[in-house]
């Protein structure tokens, strides 16, 4: 676990330095002995009387820190203001055997680091009764016994508050994750685990209307004469959790849609319909108020309406706030199904322009980026180059590509068309067997340089899961390239981004370099 203890004597800044933490985004908790004053303050009781037994308010304040630490998130970096083996100490100096908390801590052992901080000059506090002697034999014993507990306890000297936090922050930087599978998705594995999915299509039988076609990305129902019918479904996965720090939450339901109505004209089918599912923690009519705001931008912008949905309220379910999940229904004639079957060597890959980290990716690049989960940046940092701060950049909405496809297919045969979404140019491998692809046209976005050169990451990761610049592409042959791009012109930013080949591999050609996925 991410656990860390701010600690030292009395009026030594913890709860200034936890304050500055928690307003950069990450978890803190507070004092127990804070916490239990306050409460006995707004019952009535005075600090002579909460304090009388010494002894006695430190036993509570050991079974509070317990209590506390119970429901302590054990995924995130936390802070906490004084941690459990503290009370050894407060129960020595107030003459009460300390063995019990010993025991305790000699058994549990969460925290990966201690922050000692030394002594400000002195100021008066409600909560504090210690004289200068108490808190001299205080500072002493703390130091001893989270050493003797095997902690590593690192100094932190009296220097103005920026500073301190800084030397903390420095401390607890892991080395950066890499990769994908270092972030937490192994895309290996989950490759073998979807391959346990395949009994549902002993379903297919059940179909009422023939056959169902199967093409690289979808699968179709027939409902009518040669009328078929797809359905896509899809979250926005750990995005939520940038929504979350950066409190913005108008957004992510164009994400929700993006991700369906992308993926629903893949084959070619025109969206007809949109439902959304909400699991939430509790609902409040603000919060889903801006939800709604971003799912019916997206409706809008895939011309399809959003017909209904589902609210779930699901606290015991939820580690984030909420999750959104959208499916979309589409048509399309079965002379139109784009089937990927006619890709041939020499063929044109166009790709149209992402606006930015799109919803995959995500949580390697929340790790890269944002302290909060180990990362470099504060959330509200402006980095050089960029025109707002990183938290915007990383929530910008992912692009909706309905309306510039359906019209292209107006005019040009598509043969193959993709979502470059979670596998980014690997994707292409299941276009069809026995062809390859090579590429050699990028216009990254900053925030994909950003996340390569801070953590150091290959680039042939970077491709494996981002879609560096590209969010969707289509392949047709020589001949309908002019049309093409003429069709997308003023609809999306468009360009020939490489050529099918006869070789079954992804070459990529970036930065001078050429590596294969």
């Amino acid at each position: 676990m991410n656990w860390y203890v701010v600690t030292g004597g009395p009026c030594s800044g913890k709860t200034a330095t936890l304050d500055a933490l928690s307003k950069m985004g990450y978890y803190t908790v507070p004092e127990a002995a804070r916490v239990y004053i306050d409460k006995k303050m707004e019952e009535g009781q005075v600090i002579e009387d909460i304090r009388k037994d010494e002894a006695e308010f430190q036993r509570k304040l050991f079974k509070l820190k317990i209590e506390i630490e119970e429901k302590t998130p054990k995924d995130k970096i936390v802070f906490f203001d004084r941690g459990i083996p503290d009370s050894i100490s407060y129960y020595s100096v107030a003459g009460a055997d300390p063995q019990e908390v010993k025991d305790f801590c000699l058994k549990n052992k969460p925290y990966r680091k201690v922050f000692f901080l030394e002594q400000l000059p002195f100021k008066e506090d409600y909560a504090r009764t210690e004289d200068q002697e108490t808190i001299e034999k205080l500072i002493k014993a703390l130091k001893k016994d989270y050493a003797e507990l095997g902690y590593e306890v690192i100094k932190i000297p009296a220097l103005p508050l920026e500073q301190r936090v800084k030397i903390i922050l420095k401390e607890i930087q892991p080395s950066m994750v890499k990769t994908y599978a270092e972030a937490g998705v192994d895309r290996e594995s989950r490759k073998e685990a979807k391959k346990s999915l395949k009994d549902f299509e002993s379903t297919y039988r059940l179909s009422k209307y023939g056959e169902i076609i199967k093409t690289p990305f979808n699968v179709l129902y027939p409902i009518h004469n040669d009328m078929y019918q797809v359905k896509t479904c899809d979250g926005v996965g750990t995005k939520v959790l940038l929504a979350e720090l950066a409190n913005k939450h108008d957004t992510i339901g164009q994400d929700g849609i993006a991700m369906v109505v992308n993926d629903c004209i893949r084959c070619g089918a025109t969206p007809i319909a949109i439902t959304d599912v909400i699991d939430i923690k509790k609902s409040e009519p603000e919060l889903l108020s801006e939800l709604q705001k971003g799912l019916i931008l997206g409706a809008e912008q895939s011309d399809c309406p959003l017909i209904g949905g589902e609210t779930a309220d699901v606290p015991e379910l939820m580690k984030s706030t909420y999750h959104i999940n959208c499916d979309c229904v589409g048509m399309v004639d079965k002379d139109k199904i784009i089937t990927g079957e006619n890709i041939q060597p020499g063929n044109v890959i166009i790709g149209f322009a992402s606006s930015g980290l799109h919803s995959n990716g995500l949580t390697l690049a929340r790790k890269v980026l944002f302290k909060k989960w180990g990362g470099k940046y504060d959330a509200m940092e402006m980095i050089e180059g960029f025109e707002r701060e990183l938290i915007y950049e990383a929530l910008e909405p992912t692009r909706i590509y309905v309306k510039p496809f359906l019209k292209l297919l107006e005019s040009v045969s598509v043969l193959g068309a993709i979502n470059i979404t979670g596998d980014a140019y690997l994707k292409f491998q299941k276009l069809k067997k026995g062809i390859g692809y090579e590429f050699d046209n990028f216009n990254v976005p900053k925030i994909f340089e950003l996340i390569k050169s801070t953590a150091n990451i290959e680039y042939e990761e970077m491709f494996k899961t981002f879609n560096m610049g590209w969010g969707f592409a289509i392949i047709v042959q020589n001949e309908d390239v002019d049309r093409a791009l003429e069709s997308l012109r003023n609809e999306v930013n468009a360009e020939v981004i490489g050529k099918v080949i006869s070789e079954e591999k992804i070459i990529v050609h970036y930065q001078k370099e050429t590596f294969t996925l």
